[in-house]
């Protein structure tokens, strides 16, 4: 990882840098490691001069090794013997001067800019630090290799939490120093200049704030958090560029003083694992562009206090897959403006409480697939302005356990492919108040007890009765192209209480 304090620059990315900043160093500990001092009157002694000392008892100056000059101090004057006080390394080491010079002191704090390898907005290391380059760097390619990396002040700072900004390569910001020290740099804060402009313009906006990125690589787009403070306009404004992900661990709550409007431009999910209560104290008003779904897992409840209203401007499909039970207080209309079918798979069941009524328009037509029974508790009317026919394709009954009364305005027209039987328990009474025809293409036959009269399709007409054939008229008139017989069995008798004509061109009264 990268080292905490990186005052070192290239030499840690340098093998060959960093074997020679090595060497040079050790150089300097050995050419320290062992001086000398003496003192000395000899002119033209100078620092940097190699020298000897003859016959010098101690083995390492002794026989004229070299020393190197690496200090002189003089004192004296025009008049009097002169003095140097020398400090020398021996010759057979290379010498190095001590790393002893004064570290420089960084006085306030500089401006710089950022600056990353080419072609990258963002050039950070794993700790969020930078590169700058200095404005009176000259020397500088304005790159990542224009300063060392330098550490970010944020707002906040943990392991692991914090708030965190990076700066941007091109954005200018202000460095100070630790203690002064030019190897320990922080950036401390960020300006805009002519170049980086502000993100809201100034002064008109100036009681706005907030934070505005930029998207990276390119630009174009930018996240936003906006407060505006004008007072009678305040406004809290955010945007994400693309998507937007929100995290509640436990509870939220979401309180609107006044109205609030989401605008979808696309698809809405929404899951509830658990219950849901949502609660409107005054008007909803719910408009669906295309189609609606809505499946319901288990029950569902609807309460409305006072009216519903629903309008289906095309079909509509209810599909209940058990039973389904409907209540309705008061009254009920059902409009249809075509066509209405119903089927119902086995029984069905209707009960009105008092009266029913059903208007058709046009047509009626009831189909039932086996048995039909209808029962009316008291009184039951059908009018039907023009025609009603009635077809049973096998038997049919009628049972009135009263009075039965049939008016027909005009005509009535009853046709029985096969066999008629009319009964009546007591009297049977038809009525016509012009002409009445009784029809029959073999015979007509009247049979009252022992008494018969038959009417034959043959012109045959026998009238028997075991006692008295009793005709009562003003006149009576048996008119015959043939012969008319007169027989009795028994004794037959005439009587007339006036005159008695029997008139014939032959009467035979044996």
């Amino acid at each position: 990882s990268t080292p905490v304090a990186d005052d070192k620059g290239k030499t840690r990315i340098d093998e060959q840098e960093g074997k020679l900043v090595a060497k040079r160093r050790l150089q300097a500990k050995r050419s320290s490691a062992l001086t000398f001092s003496f003192e000395s009157n000899a002119y033209g002694v100078t620092p940097g001069m190699l020298v000897g000392i003859a016959e010098h008892p101690n083995p390492l100056l002794g026989d004229g090794k070299q020393l190197l000059l690496t200090e002189i101090v003089f004192s004296g004057s025009p008049n009097s013997e002169w003095h140097f006080q020398c400090k020398a390394a021996t010759a057979a080491v290379h010498f190095r001067p001590a790393l002893d010079t004064p570290k420089p002191r960084v006085m306030g704090v500089e401006s710089a800019t950022v600056v990353g390898p080419p072609g990258e907005e963002i050039h950070t290391d794993e700790f969020g630090r930078v590169r700058v380059h200095f404005h009176w760097d000259r020397e500088s390619n304005m790159d990542d290799n224009s300063s060392c990396w330098i550490h970010v002040s944020q707002p906040w700072g943990g392991t692991g939490f914090g708030g965190m900004n990076i700066p941007r390569v091109g954005q200018e910001v202000i460095v100070s120093f630790l203690g002064g020290d030019p190897d320990r740099p922080v950036i401390v804060g960020r300006v805009f200049t002519g170049v980086q402009k502000v993100p809201y313009k100034l002064p008109d906006n100036k009681t706005q704030s907030g934070w505005r990125t930029n998207s990276s690589p390119g630009g174009g787009g930018f996240n936003e958090i906006m407060f505006e403070d004008m007072k009678g306009s305040e406004l809290m404004y955010v945007q994400a560029e693309k998507d937007r992900t929100r995290l509640t661990k436990n509870d939220e709550d979401i309180t609107v003083g006044h109205n609030r409007t989401k605008h979808i431009v696309n698809d809405e999910s929404t899951q509830v694992d658990r219950d849901r209560t949502e609660l409107v104290k005054r008007d909803e008003t719910i408009t669906i562009g295309q189609d609606r779904k809505e499946k319901v897992v288990r029950d569902e409840q609807i309460i409305i206090g006072q009216d519903r209203a629903e309008n289906v401007a095309r079909d509509e499909q209810i599909t209940i897959g058990n039973d389904r039970t409907e209540a309705v207080g008061n009254n009920e209309s059902i409009m249809v403006g075509a066509n209405r079918s119903r089927t119902v798979g086995i029984n069905e069941s209707v009960m009105v409480g008092v009266n029913q009524s059903i208007t058709v328009g046009a047509s009626q037509s009831t189909n039932v697939g086996a048995s039909k029974s209808t029962t009316v508790g008291a009184t039951s009317t059908e009018k039907v302005a023009l025609a009603k026919s009635t077809m049973v394709g096998a038997s049919y009954s009628i049972m009135v356990g009263g009075m039965m009364s049939t008016k027909v305005g005009i005509s009535n027209s009853e046709q029985v492919l096969v066999n008629k039987t009319v009964k009546a328990g007591s009297n049977i009474t038809q009525k016509a108040g012009s002409t009445m025809v009784l029809d029959a293409g073999d015979k007509i036959a009247i049979v009252c007890g022992a008494a018969t009269i038959v009417v034959e399709s043959s012109g045959k007409v026998t009238v028997n009765g075991t006692e008295l054939v009793h005709v009562a008229s003003d006149k009576v008139s048996i008119d015959s192209k043939g012969t008319v017989v007169v027989k009795s069995s028994g004794k037959a008798t005439i009587d007339a209480s006036g005159s008695l004509k029997i008139l014939g061109s032959v009467i035979d009264l044996n």
